[in-house]
């Protein structure tokens, strides 16, 4: 099995492709192979993992170069599926399907395209179109929720039969008392609700807030967190502090094990 992906991050969807990659290692008759358009920290674990993995960087080669250097790569693999993440990859998975002799195309649909605007927009609709295009014709799909798979189902018109839902999934390490960091304690007898996320806008923190302030309305014992970094981050905090969610709502920087996030 070949997955390709562009691993230039550590996200949600990198971390999710780690977990994916390494329980897929485990099991016996299985033979994974891992293709990434970057170097960076999550083709340092899988390696670490014990995944073959090879690199073919996208800021040195154009596209052409990359898919002749994974063909001569992989050829002569007995591949039986070929499984992408992202927009990129989805082509690179199809063009690499042919002369490999791979029948089996699968895409894992992360989220939802970001919204951009300018010139930027036109661009992503033009790809966001072909994408859809190879996605809707030639592979089976994963959608990480049903509300996401109703979306490409009903707004996209892909075949309700070629889209299934896999919920993301983690490794959850027992917890020590000990390993709990102090900052992120709560009173005791307080309800925490927590998220983890990159601040942009697909993420709907703007929601998130708002309904933080009308549960706030109706409860005195609940207190909220948000996890993570990004563009957005003066804006929710100026938004926090217009719904009156001072001392209600905290942000916290990113952390690798937020498993280690406790209520005290």
């Amino acid at each position: 099995m070949l997955h390709i992906f562009s691993g230039d991050l550590w996200a949600g969807a990198e971390v999710m492709i780690f977990h994916l990659l390494t329980r897929l290692q485990s099991h016996p008759g299985l033979r994974i192979i891992a293709l990434s358009l970057n170097e960076g920290r999550l083709t340092e674990q899988l390696r670490a993992a014990g995944v073959r993995t090879h690199v073919i960087a996208e800021e040195k080669h154009p596209f052409l170069r990359i898919l002749v250097g994974a063909w001569r790569l992989l050829k002569g693999e007995k591949i039986s599926v070929i499984h992408a993440h992202r927009y990129k990859e989805n082509l690179l998975a199809l063009l690499l399907s042919w002369p490999l002799g791979v029948r089996r195309r699968v895409t894992t649909l992360h989220g939802m395209p970001e919204p951009f605007t300018g010139a930027q927009a036109a661009k992503a609709t033009g790809v966001a179109h072909v994408n859809e295009g190879i996605l809707r014709w030639f592979f089976h799909s994963v959608a990480v929720s049903h509300a996401m798979r109703k979306t490409w189902v009903e707004r996209h018109r892909f075949q309700e039969a070629r889209v299934a839902v896999i919920h993301n999934g983690v490794d959850m390490p027992a917890a020590k008392e000990d390993g709990r960091d102090s900052k992120y304690a709560m009173p005791a007898g307080m309800l925490h609700v927590g998220t983890v996320g990159r601040f942009v806008p697909v993420k709907g923190y703007d929601l998130f807030l708002e309904i933080a302030a009308e549960i706030g309305k109706r409860m005195e014992n609940v207190r909220f967190s948000i996890l993570g970094e990004g563009p957005l981050k003066a804006d929710l905090a100026r938004r926090l502090e217009s719904l009156g969610l001072q001392g209600r709502v905290f942000f916290f920087a990113h952390t690798p094990s937020p498993h280690l996030l406790s209520i005290a």
